[in-house]
């Protein structure tokens, strides 16, 4: 046997050891995507025990250094197809992943580590590898084009495809050659090169996986300054550019708009009485009605606290008016369930249009932020316009 070829098994092996530890390091710093770094932990660990384990074989060729590294490879796809169904949040086929293993446990158990069986360890090991792979990919394609896009899930799934073609050839190879075991620990050129392939496909699987993790806290800090984290609208920043943007609009066409502002009717109550977490639990469904009320094009913000507006594009007066009684009464029509409590909600609120002549953008909002304090100090839970002509 030449000496590179035991030498690179053990170089491969180690590798994935440490890109192991990395992941179990990661696991104790990323809470959200713990669950899937233990997972990606644990493929690496089972393809660096396989590795170990083939590094050990010879010609007293034990149990564990043939059928053993065999079902390691195999373990460790299982294991890395359940963590990329934690990552994007896909209930795991628990049912289908211990059924695949305990078929090829089995199998790799009756046929044992003999000389004579190799042929046909060597085409289930690489050819059931291959499979696993290519069912991996084309389970989880659908769900990284949905958060990440095409471009980037194809990206992130061409290690994956590589893997399925490198191995895929192995097991062709020998089930065109039966004549001769191509296993692993065999001094040949094509071992190195598949060697060589795994060390490459291990950097490619975990820069995929970084770059996994990298770019969902990138979308997850872009989203969080872009919106409250309490319940999701827009923030005051989205707002005044929305705000802006209409304004334009506005000089441009003459197209007006209208801004709905309304604050929830003795809010400081519920706090004082039933404690922040309820007070937070009646915001949140606050806001999903206001989201449900509003139309397709209309944007609903929380301006801070219990107050929230609605900016509603080519918008006349009366129009607006219609729809914050329709805002109000979808408050009103049902009591809010929060923190095991059911509690009736109430809000005011002012309407304004933005007018040509108006000095700047944000003149509407004072109007409508006067009309709302008029509600409020006329019995609450009603509408008030502004001073439009």
């Amino acid at each position: 046997m030449e000496a590179t070829v035991p030498g690179m098994v053990w170089l491969v092996a180690v590798q994935f050891g440490l890109y192991a530890a990395g992941w179990l390091l990661c696991a104790r710093l990323m809470a959200r995507e713990r669950a899937a770094a233990l997972h990606w932990a644990a493929f690496m660990l089972l393809l660096g025990l396989g590795f170990w384990l083939a590094s050990e074989r010879d010609e007293s060729r034990s149990f564990w250094a043939y059928s053993g590294a065999g079902f390691a490879f195999l373990a460790s796809y299982l294991a890395l197809h359940r963590g990329l169904e934690c990552f994007v949040h896909r209930p795991p086929d628990d049912r289908g992943h211990l059924l695949l293993l305990a078929l090829a446990g089995v199998t790799l158990a009756i046929l044992g580590p003999g000389a004579e069986q190799a042929p046909a360890r060597v085409v289930i090991s690489y050819g059931g590898g291959a499979l696993l792979m290519l069912r991996l990919v084309l389970a989880l394609r659908r769900p990284l084009q949905a958060e990440y896009g095409r471009r980037v899930a194809h990206l992130i799934a061409a290690p994956g495809y590589l893997l399925i073609v490198a191995v895929s050839l192995r097991a062709l190879r020998q089930a065109l050659d039966w004549e001769h075991a191509y296993e692993l620990h065999r001094a040949d050129h094509l071992s190195q090169a598949l060697l060589f392939g795994y060390l490459v496909g291990a950097a490619l699987f975990n820069f995929s996986f970084i770059a996994l993790v990298t770019l969902r806290v990138l979308q997850r800090l872009h989203h969080l300054s872009r919106h409250d984290e309490l319940t999701g609208l827009a923030n005051r920043r989205v707002l005044d550019e929305a705000i802006e943007r209409e304004w334009q609009r506005l000089q441009r066409t003459g197209a007006g708009f209208a801004v709905v502002m309304l604050d929830l009717d003795h809010f400081k109550q519920i706090n004082d009485t039933h404690g922040h977490a309820a007070g937070d639990g009646v915001l949140a469904v606050t806001a999903e009605r206001l989201r449900e009320a509003a139309r397709r094009t209309d944007l609903v913000a929380r301006l801070g606290g219990e107050e929230f507006l609605v900016l509603m594009p080519a918008t006349e007066l009366p129009a607006a008016l219609a729809a914050a009684e329709r805002l109000l009464e979808r408050l009103r029509e049902r009591p809010c369930e929060a923190g095991g409590l059911s509690l009736g909600v109430t809000a005011s609120a002012g309407v304004a249009v933005a007018r040509a002549q108006d000095p700047d953008a944000q003149a509407a909002l004072r109007r409508a932020d006067l009309a709302l304090y008029r509600a409020k100090s006329q019995g609450r839970d009603r509408v008030e316009a502004g001073d439009n002509p």
